[in-house]
């Protein structure tokens, strides 16, 4: 074996980690390959930071003109059906695939050689799901999607699996087994790349304590939950939990109402936010205050809020000193009126504000000191082949 070829190796069997690419970068510098490693590091580098960073400008800069200037060489050694895939942290990464157990589990080593992860939305009856989980080419997979009901058995199998060493990425589909089945996760000691966790159904307050008690889900960045029934106490457990200490992004539907933002409102959470979803129509105008208000609300750049936000809400933010590092606001399907737009219109660096399907989008007087504050471009005022009322 080479050295290139071993290198390349130590990448594809622990894609997550940044140090194999790294090290391959300085044998490409080493070998008459600059502009190759520089685009590694450049792109390692882009992956640290989210799209509100100032930081990543330059290095998108940088990206692009690597790109420009190389992607034909390197994209021809690829097979065709990757000469269009877009490249992460140096590599090319597949776009996701939508295939059976079956497929799945009749997929090639060769098959998989062309990229360090594969993303598969993965489907399948129970049976199909429990032999997927003795599946060795789950090593390979970064990004893992189930969307059909399976049992609690085959639940338990899955994320049990000493097959999910590499997944990075898991959503947990329709039915309640997947949450039950998340102690079992929590006690996998091989699933340590775990970073994104998101659970389309069945988390209520006992999933919650699961994911928030227990330290097997300290490096979570990203939290997700949409078919909920959490509790007021089940949402205090996740803001007030010390181990969620990487978390940044977290959508949470105000399914729990007032008293659960209330808990919100009230947390001191070891984790800073970047990105904070709270949609839905259970958010009074009272809460979206109590949220502008909250000393965690300051880390956050990106915040979607709705319900029945319409003027204190609006009011608070503009006032509050913990929402001046927002840049984007989505505030769709609130009852955001002229009044809450106007004090909105005063304040903060806002790069994108969101009030589609709102009274404010409406209204003439509102959409014109917007567009005056925050510039044409930044404000999203419908939905694509949505009219303008009356």
């Amino acid at each position: 074996m080479s050295d290139e070829d071993a290198l390349l190796g130590a990448i594809w069997d622990a894609p997550n980690d940044d140090t194999p690419r790294l090290v391959y970068a300085d044998w490409l510098d080493e070998n008459s390959d600059p502009e190759s490693a520089e685009f590694i590091r450049v792109q390692c580098e882009l992956a640290r930071y989210d799209k509100w960073d100032d930081a990543r400008e330059p290095l998108a800069r940088r990206e692009a003109r690597l790109w420009k200037r190389n992607k034909a060489a390197w994209q021809k050694h690829l097979p065709r059906a990757l000469r269009t895939a877009a490249f992460r942290r140096g590599f090319v990464s597949p776009p996701p695939q939508r295939i059976s157990t079956e497929q799945f589990r009749s997929l090639t080593t060769g098959m998989l050689a062309a990229a360090p992860a594969w993303d598969y939305e993965i489907a399948g009856d129970a049976r199909g799901m429990s032999a997927l989980a003795r599946c060795p080419h789950l090593l390979r997979v970064g990004a893992l999607k189930f969307w059909t009901v399976t049992s609690r058995t085959a639940a338990n199998n899955l994320l049990g699996s000493k097959y999910l060493r590499n997944v990075r990425s898991l959503m947990l589909g329709v039915g309640n087994e997947w949450c039950r089945a998340l102690p079992v996760l929590a006690a996998n000691a091989d699933a340590t790349s775990l970073v994104e966790l998101d659970t389309y159904d069945g988390f209520g307050d006992a999933a919650a304590a699961v994911v928030s008690g227990s330290p097997a889900f300290g490096n979570l960045r990203t939290l997700r939950t949409s078919h909920h029934d959490l509790s007021p106490a089940g949402v205090a457990s996740i803001f007030n939990s010390r181990h969620l200490t990487a978390l940044t992004e977290l959508t949470l539907p105000t399914w729990y109402g007032d008293e659960g933002v209330a808990a919100i409102a009230a947390s001191r959470p070891v984790f800073a936010l970047r990105t904070l979803n709270l949609y839905g129509a259970w958010t009074s105008d009272a809460a979206a205050a109590q949220v502008a208000n909250w000393p965690g609300l300051e880390s956050v750049r990106d915040l979607t809020i709705g319900g029945h936000t319409e003027l204190l809400g609006p009011r608070a933010l503009a006032a509050s000193p913990y929402a001046r590092n927002l840049r984007r606001l989505d505030l769709t399907l609130s009852n955001l009126d002229r009044a809450g737009a106007l004090a909105r219109s005063k304040t903060l660096d806002l790069r994108v504000l969101e009030i589609k399907t709102t009274p404010a989008a409406d209204d003439e007087t509102a959409v014109t000191a917007l567009m005056r504050r925050f510039g044409k471009d930044a404000l999203k005022l419908r939905y694509p082949g949505q009219r303008k009322k009356g």
